[in-house]
């Protein structure tokens, strides 16, 4: 199988790939996992090391296929998947904004911890907060032009504050970097990794805020059982 990189990168896959959305949707009913599994292995074994999904595909099983399929393969092959659609009102709406695309990768991720977990592989997600590197300067970073006039003047302040970033950030990238190859060499390594003071602050943010809607609504939440079980849990 002839092999090639992928753009400047050295990434290196199979020239033929094998995209898998057939697999989950699209031509009739899904055809056998196992059938499905059983193919994407033999594909690797035929030399094809890059393969293709999507979140919307299934929607998500697709990719929990392809996950579970490669789990045992994973060092020999590279997966893409893509993001920026979503499923609302029955319909498929595209959504690339950055808080969606978090949203996915996150979703991802998490997935793929339950798939791969079996076999021996792991995976962290990484939180990061603000690392003093150029990705806030002029030359590296573009921003939209409004599109919306209701959210003209909150786009304007948003955007002022990010330049304002730049060069300040808290973080040193060189200790993230290290901090990075220290969590990798764990056993096991962090599910997920809160990198940087300003990061644990949000994250802490996060926690209690869901703590109080948790305690505001639990009455109401824990109300929602057929009255028969509730009658028994009653009665223990």
């Amino acid at each position: 199988m002839r092999k090639r990189k992928l753009g400047k990168s050295n990434l290196e896959v199979s020239s033929l790939g094998l995209g898998c959305m057939g697999m989950s949707q699209s031509y009739g009913l899904p055809p056998d996992k196992q059938a499905m599994i059983s193919l994407i292995r033999t594909a690797v074994e035929r030399g094809i090391t890059f393969f293709d999904t999507a979140e919307i595909y299934g929607p998500y099983t697709n990719e929990e296929l392809v996950g579970e399929a490669l789990a045992p393969l994973r060092r020999q092959v590279v997966i893409a998947t893509k993001f920026g659609i979503k499923i609302e009102n029955g319909q498929q709406v595209q959504d690339s904004r950055p808080e969606r695309i978090k949203q996915s990768v996150e979703g991802w991720m998490e997935s793929l911890q339950q798939e791969v977990a079996p076999f021996g592989v792991t995976t962290t997600i990484v939180n990061p907060g603000f690392f003093r590197t150029e990705l806030l300067e002029p030359a590296s970073v573009t921003y939209a032009k409004p599109s919306i006039e209701d959210y003209a003047d909150r786009t304007a302040e948003q955007l002022k504050w990010w330049q304002a970033q730049s060069g300040q950030q808290g973080g040193d990238p060189a200790k993230l970097a290290q901090a990075l190859v220290t969590i990798a060499s764990a056993t096991p390594p962090p599910r997920r990794f809160i990198a940087g003071a300003d990061a644990i602050g949000l994250a802490e943010q996060k926690i209690a805020d869901l703590r109080a809607q948790i305690d505001t609504y639990r009455d109401l939440s824990t109300s929602l059982a057929f009255d028969e079980l509730e009658s028994a849990g009653s009665a223990r």
